[in-house]
Order: structure tokens, then sequence, then C-alpha cells
């Protein structure tokens, strides 16, 4: 029996907690007075978390001493086997996650070169503009929809909603980043799941263009309305008009800049309808911590996913910083990722090809 399986029996026969205590001290032991790979890695015993491969993912095992330099990445993982016993940890994590081992340090690779160019000779999705009736704003309104390769009415799919920012509408994700690009290329390298992608224009008003002040309270307003629009107008007409498999488990909520800062707002508020959320650069609208997250304990339980990232150039990064720092405290699993610069399309496509690798696991 594996170490994964040997672990998942133990908890389902409720071992007493210092039996997996010993059991987990023993094999972290072993591993790293046996396997080469660990002593060079963790040159003091119980330094940091084994990485064990099992099937496609990977098992963190942990002891918790005086090096809480580890403790962030088991917070981050949000998969649905983190467990703390005592002063062990454990977890699984994807290997789409793509953990990258620098002596002491463990960081998330960035996308590889050429990861949102266009490849020759490969399986491509459909990208296409459709229209809708809201009832919130009383007017027929645009979103793009993309289907993945090899999309079929006899198959079911989870939907990914995916937000603009505060200048851009419907088409900006397909102006700027080439989002179809990027999926496909996941697709042909076997590290995304089937999905269908909306992106809809998150500025709900009947003139709902990205045209003379965009700050307008009016306009500002509208990104509030969209709540509203997507919840009781889009989703309905995603969910009547593609073969989409319903439920907060396959739905996932994103955005960058405003549309992060959306993204945290409704999916937050509506734990009901999405289970996988994403803020890429969130921007000052949004909401606090303290009123996004009140019940950390029932945030838990429901997220499968919390991604939050931001360049570290990013004038905007407070508010990514101020929210990792409350669901840290708070024991909410999330993932942070601060990367390489400023509030601009490299980071979030880069956000976009990571984000898009775990959504949708078992």
């Amino acid at each position: 029996m594996g170490i994964a399986k040997t672990l998942d029996f133990m908890f389902k026969i409720k071992t007493p907690k210092f039996i997996i205590e010993l059991w987990c001290s023993f094999v972290h032991l072993y591993f790293l007075t046996t396997q080469s790979l660990w002593r060079s890695v963790n040159k003091n015993l119980f330094a940091g978390p084994l990485f064990l491969p099992v099937n496609n993912d990977y098992l963190l095992l942990g002891v918790q001493t005086v090096e809480d330099r580890w403790i962030p990445l088991f917070e981050s993982a949000t998969m649905k086997g983190r467990k703390r016993i005592g002063h062990i940890w454990l977890c699984m994590v994807k290997k789409a996650y793509d953990f990258e081992l620098k002596g002491e340090m463990t960081m998330i690779k960035a996308a590889p070169e050429g990861y949102d160019q266009y490849r020759e000779n490969i399986n491509r999705g459909t990208i296409e503009m459709v229209e809708y009736s809201s009832s919130t704003v009383g007017n027929s309104r645009k979103a793009m929809v993309y289907t993945p390769p090899g999309y079929s009415p006899d198959g079911k799919y989870p939907v990914l909603y995916l937000l603009h920012g505060i200048g851009g509408d419907e088409s900006e994700w397909y102006n700027h980043a080439a989002p179809q690009v990027i999926l496909d290329n996941l697709y042909n390298d076997n590290k995304i799941e089937p999905m269908i992608v909306v992106f809809p224009n998150g500025r709900a008003m009947p003139n709902d263009r990205a045209e003379g002040d965009i700050f307008d309270a009016e306009k500002i307003k509208a990104f509030e309305t969209f709540e509203f629009d997507l919840l009781h107008d889009l989703i309905p007409f995603i969910e009547s008009n593609y073969s989409v498999e319903t439920g907060r488990e396959n739905r996932a909520l994103a955005g960058l800049s405003m549309g992060g800062g959306q993204s945290l707002n409704i999916g937050l508020h509506h734990l009901d309808r999405f289970a996988w959320i994403g803020a890429f650069s969130p921007a000052p609208n949004t909401k606090s911590p303290e009123i996004l997250v009140p019940n950390p304990g029932d945030t838990t339980s429901l997220l499968r996913l919390l991604w939050i990232s931001c360049g570290d150039q990013d004038h905007l990064i407070s508010n990514s910083e101020q929210m990792h720092t409350y669901l840290k405290e708070n024991d909410v699993p999330h993932i942070w990722y601060k990367e390489p610069g400023g509030h601009d399309w490299p980071v979030w496509k880069n956000d976009l090809h990571l984000f898009s690798q775990l959504l949708f696991q078992p």
C-alpha cells in the first residue's frame, strides 16, 4: 500500500492523531535520511516538506517545527486533501501547479516561453460573439464564448467566467491576450480540463461601451450591477445554449484588475454558485476581507480554489497583500502568487496560463 493510500485508510478508520503523527514523522525521517534529493534540499532535519509523486499529483508531507517559512506553502494548498494533525501538515497539490525547488525556496514557475504563441497543426477551440437578453439592464448584451477543441453537444463542460478591467469590455481579453491561443496550447499539452470560457462585459448598463469618462460614478456603479446580470441573465443563457455541467463545482469566476475585484466580491458572496475563484491584480473596488470572508470556516469548507496574484511592481498590490494577510491569519486556504511585473498584460496572460490548469480538477 502506497503512502497516499495508507494515509487515506488511516483517516477512514479514524486512527488516533498521535499514531498518524508518529507514522508521518517516520516517513519524513526515512526520506530525509535515505534519499539524496531530500538531503540536499533539506540541510537541517525537518527543514522542509517532502514532494512525493502520487499518480498525477504531489503529496506534500511536512513536520512543522521552527522552520515556519514553509507553512505558507501548505496554507496555499487548496485541494480537498489539505489536513493538519498536530505538528504534521499534509496536502495534495496538482502537478499543474508546477513547483520548482531551489535550495530552501519553493516557487511557482512562470509560463514557459512560447505559451502564448500560435502553433501550427494542433486542435483548436472556437471563440465567438453572442448576444443575450438582460432583464437586469433592460436590453441585449454581448459576451464572447470560447469552446474547447472537440466541443460536442453530447458532452458536458464546466464554465469559467473571465472578467475584464475598468477600461475594457467583452472583447478586451481577446484583443490583448489572445486567450484562445493560450488555452489551445494547454489543451494540446494535456495540461487543462476541457472547459467553456465566457468573457462578459462587466459594466452592466444600457450603454456599456468603454468610452468617455470610464471613472464616472454611474459607470463604476454598473460594475456592481453586473452581479445581478451575471447570476440572473448571463449564466442562465450560457446554460441554456451550451452543453454545460451545472452546479457550483462546475463554475469558476476570475478576472483582472476591476474584474479581479468583481470576482472576489461576487464569488465569495455566492459560494453557492462558484467553487473556483481567481483575482488577478484586484483593483480598489475589492471589498474588505472582513466583509468578503466574515466566517473563515464556512468559506474554507466551500472553496475548491481561491487564487490571488499580482505583479511585484503593481501600484495596486496592497489590495492583494491585504487580502492574503487576512486569509493567512484566518487559516483560509488560498494561493498567493506574487510575480514579476506591473499592472499589465504579461502578468495577466501568465495568470490565465497558471490558473486555468488548476480548475475543475477532481
